[in-house]
């Protein structure tokens, strides 16, 4: 989409439908395009969701949270909204350790001995010294941030069923163009480390060796102590409104961002599927048991829910976000016209920069 001004964007927004690059959202196996331009594609949802503030039982906003951010859990959506908030108020510094690019090698892979992000602040230790007293701190890393400040830090996670994340992480590094059709099984079953989210949430020397039932509880034990907010990815629309209203950020909407588009991998195959649980039996109880946890917590937690007004203004993530990194003020009139043009299941696609 072309640069515009912010009113333009928004009488185009309101007057026609995106048009879409692709003309179907799964590929086969068989499917083959151009690996050129792969690498920057990223696609999110055209359909907006408004997210009012709720009113939580006594929670006092945090001054510095730590956003352990596992691969393809729907994570992406919580940075852009940090970043934006950081930018418009200035209240906070927002600070995303990217995992370091080696040529061919997806960022999402966890592999092991893998420690992420982290590896940015190793090479760059003068990281630290730009971060203010109040931060939100993200990225692809295991716990173990925190040891790195004198004063105490909050994490916030979401994890996913691993099946779920699994095939999301081979159809989006192939999406991107590290993989192709005939390496995605070997991929998933081979390449890939077993159990990631028990392995990350437990910590950094937990990412190498075999990950047993004493590394589930370890992670637990993590999440218990230090994790404010830990919840599974299909309730992302009540952790953002959560967190937001935690941090004093407003009313949000929002278009679920980097969705994949391009796909290699469909319903897995019965043997597969087997395998894919048997590697990652810990990620599925540690994912069951946060479920459970969330649940619990957002029904003591949660007092009621804010009504808006036609004319609430809101501030708004729209779907070319990963394009223009710019945010819009609408009011809850001018969102629910714009989806009135626009299909939950439609995508857009950006030029991600």
């Amino acid at each position: 989409m072309h640069a515009m001004t912010k009113k333009n964007r928004l009488g185009s927004y309101l007057r026609i439908p995106y048009t879409l690059s692709i003309s179907f959202l799964l590929f086969s196996p068989f499917s083959i395009f151009s690996e050129e331009g792969r690498a920057d594609i990223s696609y999110s949802r055209e359909k907006l969701h408004i997210l009012p503030e709720v009113f939580l039982r006594e929670q006092d906003p945090l001054e510095r949270i730590i956003f352990l951010h596992i691969p393809k859990t729907a994570g992406t959506n919580i940075d852009v909204i940090a970043n934006s908030i950081s930018q418009k108020e200035g209240k906070f510094h927002y600070q995303r350790l990217s995992v370091p690019r080696v040529s061919g090698r997806s960022p999402n892979l966890i592999t092991s001995d893998w420690t992420g992000g982290l590896k940015q602040l190793e090479n760059n230790p003068e990281i630290l010294a730009q971060i203010t007293d109040s931060f939100f701190l993200t990225g692809h890393f295991p716990y173990g941030l925190h040891l790195h400040f004198a004063k105490p830090c909050k994490y916030i996670t979401l994890v996913r069923h691993p099946l779920e994340r699994e095939l999301s992480s081979v159809n989006f590094d192939y999406q991107r163009g590290y993989i192709d059709t005939h390496e995605s099984q070997s991929y998933l079953v081979e390449r890939m480390i077993d159990n990631p989210q028990v392995r990350m949430i437990a910590g950094v020397e937990y990412m190498k060796g075999v990950c047993t039932e004493k590394t589930l509880k370890k992670a637990k034990e993590n999440i218990e102590q230090d994790f404010i907010l830990a919840a599974p990815s299909e309730d992302v629309d009540s952790f953002i409104q959560i967190l937001a209203s935690m941090q004093k950020w407003g009313h949000l909407a929002y278009a679920p961002m980097q969705i994949t588009g391009k796909k290699v991998i469909g319903k897995a195959d019965s043997f597969l599927i087997d395998e894919l649980m048997e590697k990652h039996q810990w990620d599925l109880q540690l994912y069951e048991w946060v479920k459970v946890r969330w649940k619990l917590w957002k029904d003591q937690a949660i007092l009621m829910t804010k009504k808006l007004s036609a004319d609430e203004k809101v501030l708004t993530v729209m779907p070319d976000y990963m394009t223009t990194h710019q945010t819009l003020l609408l009011t809850v009139f001018a969102i629910n016209s714009y989806n009135q043009q626009h299909s939950n299941d439609g995508l857009l696609e950006n030029q991600q920069k």
